[in-house]
């Protein structure tokens, strides 16, 4: 699966490279696509496709790790590197300030900025995520993938269309909220402070 954010790298010679990249899309096959980068094109003859893949954050270029999707081809060249990483941070920073609008695949991410927001019109990918700071807004058209997530900081807002996986969070902020169109999975949080949690949501649903 093609991890956010994608890119394909062109070598023009033996010095310069150009990256192609496209906005809110990770798909290899749709970049090449898109810039009619066939093998049998004039700019599909030294090709190879890379990612840029953020692990320590989202709002550094050194947060990021770049991977090539097969392996570093023959003709690659040290100095590609950081003109494909200066490319890829720059879509991927605007990508990330709009909503994202099919799957958002952040599952390698570790690490996120207190008051972070993050939308997905589909699915949102953060399964290695094991705590979440203060304030964070995070939202999902369909399934929000929180699978290893443990902790929660005051303020956060959550919401997923479908299915919202907190399977492993075992501590709840009453002032947390939590919405999901269908299925929430909370089965680690204990049973009082559950209660106290939808005890918390329902005095405030009353309030309005």
């Amino acid at each position: 699966m093609c991890q956010h954010k994608s890119g394909i790298v062109v070598r023009v010679d033996e010095t310069t490279c150009k990256i192609f990249c496209l906005p809110r899309e990770d798909s290899h096959s749709k970049i090449r696509e898109h810039f009619n980068l066939s093998d049998d094109s004039l700019l599909g003859r030294f090709q190879t496709p890379v990612e840029f893949v953020p692990v320590r954050g989202l709002d550094k270029i050194e947060d990021y790790d770049f991977k090539f999707d097969d392996n570093k081809p023959d003709w690659w060249r040290d100095e590609f590197e950081a003109e494909a990483k200066r490319v890829l941070f720059a879509q991927s920073q605007l990508d990330i300030a709009d909503v994202f609008p099919g799957k958002l695949d952040l599952k390698s991410l570790t690490t996120l900025p207190a008051g972070c927001k993050l939308e997905a019109g589909f699915t949102l990918y953060l399964n290695s995520l094991t705590t979440l700071p203060a304030g964070c807004k995070l939202s999902a058209g369909s399934d929000l993938d929180l699978g290893s997530l443990r902790s929660l900081s005051a303020g956060c807002k959550l919401s997923a269309g479908v299915l919202l996986d907190l399977g492993s969070l075992t501590s709840l902020p009453a002032d947390c909220k939590i919405s999901t169109g269908g299925y929430l999975d909370l089965g680690s949080v204990p049973k009082d402070q559950l209660a106290a949690w939808k005890k918390a949501q329902g005095k405030k649903a009353q309030g309005k």
